[in-house]
């Protein structure tokens, strides 16, 4: 399919879209740019008349100078992979683009449709996500495991000591393998929960109300870092709040809460940090270091790495 990418630039009312055939694998290295040399950038790139479709969209820039808005996302490199990494990036770019809002399009495509204010039909198409239909005793049977190799269950605590915080995460599983469940019971005890990617949260949450009723009975885990941790929610029975990680891709919000009546359920992009400082515990612990952000800045920017801009995005550890 290629890398491509959309680079819109609104200036004085007027809208130009520029496409880029491999943009989507840069996408995140020129936003740093800056907004003069990034309109230079991308008014050298070749001209469409309508935004490449979503199909073929790997990532795109939105730079309103008259809005004094950035919108952008991307399929590849830290920032999509790891929300510790993109909160430290997204910190750098607002240094960068002093005075403007800068924002992580969640929703890919949909998100410039909407403030571009143009149809989306034949650019936005639907990439619900189709999650697994799970039970209770799906996830109860799920909690503690990771992820299988050859049909043989890999434990959570297995892939942690797999995972080196020093270092290049694990060959097999990959990083941020788990997805992460804190309670806290109407009774107020907090216990947390993990389990394997293939439990996605919105499909535990799906579960609804008796979700809880199933974890009562379990003894849970220690919390990971946030270099295990891949998706997460906090249920919170005393206030009949929810939060949850990450935010979906598409407008899928609304379904998990259908399954929680008389409940809040929102959604975030902070990550295991924020999960942790919600139920009341120091989010330091378990965010990204200065080293992590440095490693993932230097897979990012390649080659061509600018020393002053790692060390402000290390400085957002």
């Amino acid at each position: 399919m290629g890398h491509r990418a959309n680079y819109v630039i609104v200036e004085s009312g007027r809208v130009s879209i520029h496409h880029s055939q491999f943009g989507a694998l840069s996408t995140a290295v020129h936003a740093l740019l800056g907004p003069r040399e990034f309109a230079g950038h991308a008014g050298g790139l070749d001209t469409r008349d309508t935004l490449t479709d979503d199909t073929w969209c790997e990532g795109a820039i939105l730079a309103d100078y008259d809005a004094r808005l950035l919108l952008l996302h991307t399929d590849h490199g830290p920032a999509r992979e790891s929300l510790g990494f993109r909160r430290a990036y997204l910190a750098v770019l607002r240094e960068r683009w002093p005075g403007w809002q800068v924002r992580w399009a969640t929703r890919d495509q949909a998100d410039l449709v909407d403030h571009l204010r143009v149809n989306p039909e034949n650019v936005v198409g639907d990439r619900s996500p189709h999650r697994p239909a799970l039970t209770a005793a799906d996830v109860v049977a799920g909690l503690g495991v990771a992820y299988t190799v050859f049909n043989q269950p890999v434990t959570t605590e297995d892939y942690r000591r797999s995972v080196d915080l020093t270092d290049s995460p694990p060959d097999l599983g990959g990083p941020h393998a788990e997805t992460v469940l804190t309670v806290r019971f109407p009774d107020g005890a907090l216990r947390d929960f993990s389990c394997g990617r293939d439990i996605p949260v919105a499909a535990a949450l799906d579960v609804g109300p008796g979700l809880l009723a199933a974890l009562a009975d379990q003894t849970g885990h220690p919390l990971p870092h946030e270099l295990c941790a891949g998706e997460g929610v906090f249920v919170d029975a005393r206030t009949r709040r929810i939060r949850a990680w990450p935010t979906p891709r598409r407008g899928d919000l609304e379904h998990p809460a259908r399954r929680w009546p008389g409940w809040t359920v929102e959604w975030h992009d902070e990550g295991l940090p924020e999960q942790a400082a919600q139920s009341g515990r120091s989010p330091a612990p378990y965010r990204l270091t200065a080293d992590h952000l440095l490693r993932l800045g230097n897979r990012l920017l390649g080659d061509a790495g600018d020393e002053a801009v790692l060390a402000r995005i290390a400085a957002h550890a």
